[in-house]
């Protein structure tokens, strides 16, 4: 249950079980700490000083993207966790806003590599899209549910498809953030993991968590 907005430093509980939590992530904060994202600052760090738990990330957002994050508080509770993630009847739903008014329901399947220029095998990743909105005749408010787990996918699917993610200085277009930027203060990237539904079976049963 969303707790209210968090004092600056502190951590939105979405869903807090026994073993296991839902953070809300915001935009521009690492998940945990990495070579590009050394400092102490990470969701993790946060969550383990908020909760007096040792906590370890189930899945990863990119640091610009905000929203729902699931975390173990020990090694078999992550695997169940990852494992439920895995399964086909999980749902992770994303909302975005991204250029051009898009098709009413897109599915894209094309296989990513690891991520730009890295090598590798491409695999198999695929996201489905719905439009929810047209705003100004220029973009769209889309839901996305990704059912693979490759590194960026949503954000490499739209870019090529055309549909870039507002904000998004990595694959975007530098002329629209800019602009975006200036006129209406979008200073993050408009990406958002908005809705998580998964089964851990039972005891534990569905488990449905928004981000607002």
């Amino acid at each position: 249950m969303t707790q209210g907005t968090p004092a600056a430093g502190s951590v939105n509980i979405l869903h807090r079980a026994e073993r296991w939590a839902v953070a809300d992530k915001p935009a521009g904060l690492f998940v945990h700490r990495t070579r590009l994202g050394p400092d102490r600052d990470v969701l993790l760090q946060r969550l383990r000083d908020q909760d007096g738990h040792r906590v370890t990330p189930v899945h990863r957002l990119d640091r610009p993207t905000s929203g729902a994050v699931v975390f173990g508080f020990d090694a078999e509770i992550v695997r169940r966790l990852q494992e439920a993630l895995a399964r086909s009847t999980t749902r992770k739903l994303y909302l975005a806003l991204v250029r051009r008014p898009t098709a009413e329901e897109l599915e894209v399947d094309r296989p990513l590599s690891a991520g730009r220029g890295q090598p590798g095998p491409r695999k198999q990743a695929r996201t489905l899209f719905r439009r929810l909105a047209v705003l100004e005749d220029r973009f769209s408010l889309i839901l996305a549910r990704p059912t693979t787990g490759r590194r960026h996918q949503i954000r490499r699917h739209l870019a090529g498809l055309g549909h870039h993610v507002l904000g998004d200085v990595r694959y975007g277009k530098g002329r629209v953030n800019r602009e975006l930027r200036e006129r209406i203060g979008l200073g993050r990237m408009a990406l958002h993991a908005w809705r998580l539904e998964l089964d851990l079976g039972e005891p534990d049963g569905p488990v449905v968590v928004e981000s607002p």
